[in-house]
């Protein structure tokens, strides 16, 4: 029993060492999406956006994903820091509110449900 509690924590820890992470995240499994976005990462009230020349999107990164507080993303071995712009490959899923339906997705509460959704993969 305290192994399967010790092991519960360490993965909590992954997710987030700062607190809870402003993104909506998904298990690590290749999504076979292979479009490019670029774009600036804000923060508002919260929640992680990702805001292009024509879009703003929530973006949905792999559960392995760190949040590095007060506004950073560690994903993979790379550090983007809110009002970086980036470029993610992946692509479009439905809204905010579509992912927070589905099983597959943790969406923070702080996520609006109106924005389109970019899976990072």
């Amino acid at each position: 029993m305290l192994g399967i509690v010790m092991v519960a924590a360490a993965l909590a820890g992954c997710a987030s060492p700062g607190g809870t992470a402003p993104f909506i995240t998904h298990l690590d499994s290749g999504s076979g999406m292979d479009a490019l976005v670029a774009g600036t990462l804000a923060l508002r009230e919260g929640c992680l956006f990702l805001v292009t020349d024509t879009e703003e999107y929530v973006p949905t990164l792999p559960r392995s994903t760190q949040w590095v507080s007060p506004a950073s993303v560690r994903l993979g071995g790379t550090v983007f820091t809110v009002g970086e712009r980036v470029e993610w490959g992946g692509g479009e899923l439905g809204t905010v509110a579509q992912a927070r339906a589905d099983g597959g997705y943790t969406v923070p509460d702080a996520c609006p449900d109106e924005p389109l959704v970019w899976r990072v993969g």
